[in-house]
């Protein structure tokens, strides 16, 4: 069964669908897409990029338990505030151990497409900071075709960084956005991540 592509336009959802999105999976119920409660901003292809409520990202596993990272109301960014995303790397010295995603990855149940097409040119652009400065990569693939693999440094304090692209291919019901954050030991900090394709 195919789902419907997720609208590009802001759609609100009631905090209650946050719950039974999660629930979604031991129901049963394929096309999770209908039950999206994530809210897309004009022009944004991500929902929650404001890291509200952590409902729409997922660590890799997917299993909900976020060991290294999570929502951080003790830090502000400089665009949308509190909270931001707080990801501490204690040992992982790989940047795939420790990483955030968005999209369909086949490990995610509970996640609609992202609404990518083949030759879409794209900009991912977001807030950050780490502690000490570091590296992080973003990434858009599949499970077998990178459309974007950017090593990003990250300064101290925070700033707007932007990495740019084009879709490659794949299959676009299981492209995803990968932010990897793991390898020196520190924190890494996040805000308004914006996917976008430029027209």
């Amino acid at each position: 069964m195919r789902c419907a592509r997720r609208s590009r336009r802001r759609v609100r959802y009631p905090r209650a669908m946050h719950t039974l999105l999660r629930l979604t999976p031991l129901l049963g119920v394929g096309c999770l897409a209908l039950y999206d409660p994530c809210e897309l901003d004009e022009g944004n292809l991500l929902g929650d990029s404001e890291f509200e409520a952590l409902t729409c990202w997922f660590d890799g596993t997917d299993d909900g338990v976020w060991p290294f990272g999570g929502l951080d109301d003790s830090e502000s960014s400089p665009g949308s505030g509190s909270p931001v995303f707080r990801a501490e790397n204690v040992a992982q010295s790989e940047t795939y151990a420790v990483q955030i995603l968005q999209g369909g990855d086949r490990t995610s149940t509970r996640r609609a497409p992202l609404d990518l097409e083949p030759g879409d040119d794209v900009a991912i652009t977001f807030l950050a900071k780490a502690d000490p400065p570091r590296s992080i990569i973003v990434q858009l693939a599949d499970d077998s075709t990178s459309s974007l693999f950017e090593t990003q440094p990250i300064g101290g304090e925070w700033a707007s960084y932007t990495v740019n692209g084009t879709i490659i291919g794949g299959d676009m019901d299981f492209v995803f956005l990968d932010i990897q954050l793991g390898g020196d030991p520190g924190v890494v900090y996040l805000d308004d991540v914006v996917l976008e394709v430029i027209e």
